[in-house]
Parts: structure tokens; C-alpha cells; sequence
């Protein structure tokens, strides 16, 4: 009974409405994990059908060169050595490069790939070979664009395998390599094609529009969390003049 209600109400459900009491939306978020997986899964089948479809291009990747740049040890700044960096400036190259992202079929393809001095003909495998190569780059230190959670760093916590966006990737061009690295988890998403991005429920959250808990920002950064919480039982059982003693930080 509840699954046959929710998809009726869904419709009326915006984030807009998020801060009002008994909305679409607070009853769609309070209701949605006892959803029966089939019956979510069809209705995000049914949504994605109804989006409009690209056309597969062609891009020519040079694996061996991408690979040199990485044992250099350095940074792909600008996205242009990387696999990641060639396919984002083909991407800038032609729009009909981004067109090949609108694909709705499972494991269909955004575009052939030539892999140069390979020698390959792309059936899929080259193709999915080159969005393997991507996800293992983006949480590597030859980009810019993720780094690992402090729970990662200090092997400490839960999900330690994690990678968060960094904050320090402001530039117009790191903006840019964001916009086309949310193509690729559009893509995956639209074609069930599984990529090992191993992101926190803190990363989902924000991208969804929904209020993170401190069980989120555990799952990053365990010891930052267990601060913040003393930090919080301290100023609720003690007066004022107590906090202020034993407390040093600030914000």
C-alpha cells in the first residue's frame, strides 16, 4: 500500500517545498527507505526512458601517454594529459562529444574509442576500459578533483576507502572538469553501468539536496566528529565559564 501511494504523491514533491512541514517532499524523504528496491528501481527505469538521447561520437585516447605523464608524479592541472584531461578536451573540442553522455540503454556507449598505438576496435571493451582508467584517476593524486577523506588519510574511522571533492579546486577550469566529471556519473547512472567511485553518503546527500547528519560526517572525518561532539555534551552539562576554560577552539 505505501509503495502504490508514494509514486502518487511523487509528482508533487519538490525541494522547494523542503522547509515546510508535511509537504510532498518531507513525506517523500521520510517514507522512501521502506520502498520496495523493484519499485524504485522502476520508476527511475520509467524517468530515464523518458530523457532525450544523444548520438555516439568517436575519441582517440593515448593510454601510454597518459601513463607518462603519471609516473612523473605530477598534477593534471588544466585536463589535458590524463585520460580523464584528453576526453575533457575533446569534450571542449566538439559539443557532439557531450552528446554521446545522453545514452539511456544499459551499458551503452558514449562514444568508439581508438586507443592510439593499440591497435583496438571498440565493441565496448576499449570504451569501458577508458571510464575504468578515468574512476581510478579522478581518486589518484594525477587530479585535482577529489582527495581523500580524513577517515582515508589517517586509516582511522569508517570508510576508509573514501574520496571527497576537494576544496581547494576553485579555478575556472576545475569548475569546468567538475561540470564533465558530472557527466560520467550521469552516464553511469542512465546506464547502469557500475563505475568504482568510492564516494561518502555525505558527497550522495548534497548532490540530492538532503541535510547530512553527523553519522555522514563520521563516516569522513571520525576524529573531527568525536571533537565536536565532547565538544557539544561539554556545553550542555557544563555552565558557561567551564566550556570557555577547557575548550580552546574557535570557529
Amino acid at each position: 500500500m505505501l509503495n502504490k501511494y508514494f509514486f502518487k504523491i511523487l509528482p508533487y514533491s519538490s525541494r522547494l517545498l523542503k522547509d515546510i512541514p508535511g509537504s510532498a517532499y518531507a513525506a517523500v524523504q521520510a517514507t522512501k527507505a521502506s520502498l520496495l528496491g523493484s519499485m524504485k528501481n522502476k520508476f527511475i527505469e520509467e524517468e530515464i526512458g523518458k530523457l532525450p538521447k544523444g548520438s555516439k561520437g568517436t575519441v582517440r585516447v593515448a593510454r601510454q601517454s597518459a601513463q607518462i605523464f603519471k609516473d612523473t608524479g605530477k598534477c593534471d592541472q588544466t585536463g589535458e594529459f590524463t585520460i580523464f584531461g584528453q576526453l575533457f578536451q575533446a569534450s571542449k573540442r566538439k559539443d557532439s562529444h557531450r552528446e554521446g553522455f545522453r545514452m539511456n540503454g544499459t551499458d551503452a556507449q558514449a562514444w568508439e574509442v581508438l586507443l592510439a598505438g593499440e591497435g583496438s576496435m571498440d565493441v565496448g571493451g576499449p570504451f569501458r576500459e577508458a571510464l575504468t582508467n578515468v574512476a581510478e584517476e579522478l581518486q589518484s593524486d594525477c587530479l585535482p578533483l577529489l582527495i581523500k577523506t580524513a577517515n582515508n588519510r589517517n586509516d582511522h574511522g569508517s570508510n576508509r576507502e573514501c574520496w571527497t571533492l576537494d576544496p581547494a579546486a576553485t579555478t575556472p577550469t576545475h569548475q569546468e572538469m567538475f561540470t564533465y566529471f558530472g557527466y560520467i556519473l550521469g552516464f553511469a547512472i542512465r546506464t547502469k553501468s557500475p563505475l568504482d567511485f568510492r564516494l561518502p553518503s555525505l558527497f550522495w546527500k548534497q548532490l540530492l539536496g538532503e541535510q547530512p547528519t553527523m553519522a555522514d560526517f563520521n563516516g569522513i572525518d571520525a576524529y573531527s566528529c568525536q571533537v565536536l561532539s565532547e565538544m557539544k555534551t561539554n556545553g550542555d552539562t557544563n555552565p558557561p565559564e567551564y566550556f570557555d576554560a577547557a575548550v580552546d577552539e574557535t570557529f
